[in-house]
Formats: C-alpha cells, structure tokens, sequence
C-alpha cells in the first residue's frame, strides 16, 4: 500500500491558522513576513560581513595593531553618542504615515548634531596627535570629516523602511556594509 498524504492541505490549513491568528491579532502577516524576510537577510549579511572582517583583520594584523583598530572602533562608536540616534525611528514612523516632509527636516537637525560628533573627533585627534599618535589622530580625524554626511544619509535606509521598501532598505544597506568590509579589509592587507 502506497502511503500518500496530502501535504498541500495541511499546508493550507496550517496557513489558515496564521491568518486567523493574524486576524484575531489584527496585523497584516504578509507585511509582516515580507519585511521579516528583508530584515533578516540584512542582518545575515550584517553579522556574515563582521564575521569576514573579523577573519582578516585578526590573521593580517598584529595583536597590538588589532587591539588598537578594536578600541578606535570602540571611540569611534562612543562618539556616536553625539549624533541623534532615535531620529531613525522618528523618521521611520514619519514615512509610514505619509509625512514626507520630515525627511528633509530629519536630514538637516541630523547634519547638524552630527557636527558635534565630528567636533569631539577632532579634539580628540588633537590631544592623540599631542601624544605623538599620529595613526590614532589621522583615524580621528577622517571619521571626523565625513561623519555629518554619513549619519544624515543613513536617515534614507528609516525612510525606506517607513514607506515599507523593505528589499530596497536591505539592498541600501547590504551594498553599504559591503563596501566598508571591502574598504577596511583592502587597507588591513595592503597596511604594512
């Protein structure tokens, strides 16, 4: 006897369940799943691209060089602190209720606080280039200059996200990522 199971009705059922729940939950699970399946593949390339650099830079470079990227990185993400960090999440609930002029806004208050971050940079490349560390003081300071434009321009990747352009966020953000991992990576085999 030939064991045959229909699978596409259990399947449909099984979705059947997910829409009344979804129903009862009173959230739209399309959307959700979509969004879900871009969310996640950011975050694979994400951790897949930190896991790559960490490779190379841990086998290219020599432990104190290694330390010393680690603890730039480290202040580097301090002096984040500067910028206006929940302003993505402003802007993200902005789009999706179609206020489209607060992108403009939201880029402009971002430039601006951003300055202050490039501000801390710069002092604290002077005291590390006073200290003689000259390395330290020139990865300060080349933070320090693009740091403005970089963070107003990620407000583009919430933007998306509000308006539910999930695969164009995760493709904006995959491709950035992409490109520091290549960047960092280049100067980690090329550095002497």
């Amino acid at each position: 006897a030939r064991f045959d199971f229909n699978w596409k009705a259990l399947r449909m059922q099984n979705i059947g369940w997910l829409f009344a729940i979804s129903r009862f939950g009173n959230f739209d699970l399309e959307y959700f799943a979509q969004g879900g399946f871009w969310l996640t593949l950011s975050q694979f390339g994400s951790m897949a691209s930190g896991f790559a650099m960490t490779l190379v830079l841990g086998n290219f470079l020599s432990k104190e060089t290694y330390g010393e990227y680690r603890y730039l990185n480290s202040v580097v993400s301090i002096l984040g602190i500067f910028s206006l960090s929940g302003l993505g999440v402003s802007l993200i609930r902005a789009a999706a209720q179609n206020y489209f002029g607060t992108l403009n806004t939201a880029f402009k208050k971002q430039l601006l606080w951003s300055l202050l971050a490039s501000l801390a940079a710069f002092v604290l490349g002077g005291y590390y280039y006073l200290l003689d560390k000259n390395g330290f003081a020139l990865v300060l300071g080349s933070f320090g200059l693009p740091a403005p434009v970089i963070n107003a321009a990620s407000l583009a990747d919430s933007f998306l996200i509000g308006l539910g352009k999930f695969s164009l966020s995760s493709a904006f953000y995959l491709i950035s990522t992409a490109l520091l991992t290549t960047f960092v990576v280049a100067i980690a085999v090329m550095a002497p």
